[in-house]
């Protein structure tokens, strides 16, 4: 009966003790690739937002600054469509103060009109021929100038208070004006704004109402750059203009003696030819 069991592992199957023991575990990696992976999932880089700085893992930096790209822009086109609704508004309740004066003025001039027709009538004829219709007239006459006055108060006080309006909305435009023109243009200061005015009338015929109507930020900037460009033009044409000056020349020293070249006598190999020379050099050192 022992010998008829079979054997449910085959021999071709069994792996022996050894290369068990020699296979890695799952859990047998190289601790250098490991923290490697670690450093690199840990490493931290610094971004600014809104004025301040944080760390943050490196593999959200690329999508932070593309968020705060977004950001700037979209805040920047919020900017843009407010001023043109504060625009918009500011032109509406213009038109709405326009049109609402001009029928205050037309009953102005209407209540006028009938009180001039009243000033034309002889209320002394009038009082003796027909008292009563006098009287009656008389009333309406103090009742129209009454309200003749009233209109012509209420026109004045609406004027004042548009003024004052005004005058309020060009100095919260002017504000914003600096505010902005201090990020677009360095150091702007009132001094390099009447520089600019004045570099706008002189170079461009600019009138100076005109040059003071100007109210958008952007124009201005314009303006500064143009005459950063006018004076670097001007510069390159001035050095142009100049004419080229002569590279200057040694001055040769007057009654100074010139030295006559001296001869190798080494490189001479004819003996008379070195006697001749030699004595020459000797008498002329004589003569000095």
């Amino acid at each position: 009966m022992q010998d008829d069991v079979t054997n449910p592992v085959a021999d071709n199957d069994v792996v022996p003790a050894q290369e068990v023991a020699a296979q890695p575990e799952p859990d047998d990696y190289d601790e250098a690739d490991i923290q490697e992976g670690v450093d690199a999932e840990d490493e931290e880089v610094e971004v600014e937002r809104e004025g301040k700085k944080y760390r943050v893992p490196k593999a959200l930096e690329k999508e932070l600054l593309l968020q705060s790209d977004y950001t700037r822009k979209t805040q920047a086109l919020a900017e843009q469509r407010k001023a043109v609704e504060a625009q918009e508004a500011m032109i509406r309740q213009r038109a709405e103060f326009q049109e609402t004066f001009a029928k205050d003025v037309a009953k102005f001039h209407n209540v006028q009109d009938q009180l001039a027709q009243y000033e034309k009538v002889d209320w002394n004829t009038l009082r003796q021929t027909n008292p009563d219709q006098a009287n009656a007239l008389f009333q309406q006459y103090v009742l129209l100038k009454d309200q003749r006055d009233n209109i012509g108060r209420d026109l004045s006080q609406k004027q004042q208070q548009r003024q004052l309006e005004e005058q309020q909305e060009t100095a919260k435009r002017i504000e914003q004006g600096r505010a902005e023109l201090a990020k677009r243009i360095p150091n702007w200061s009132p001094e390099q704004a009447k520089e600019l005015a004045d570099f706008g009338v002189k170079s461009f015929g600019f009138t100076p109402e005109e040059i003071g109507s100007i109210a958008d930020p952007r124009a201005v900037e314009a303006l500064y750059y143009a005459k950063i460009g006018k004076q670097f033009l001007d510069k390159q044409r001035a050095q142009a203009s100049k004419p080229q000056q002569p590279e200057a020349q040694p001055v040769p020293q007057v009654g100074a003696k010139r030295t006559a070249p001296t001869t190798n006598l080494y490189r001479i190999t004819d003996p008379e030819k070195w006697a001749e020379i030699r004595n020459k050099q000797e008498a002329a050192k004589r003569r000095r």
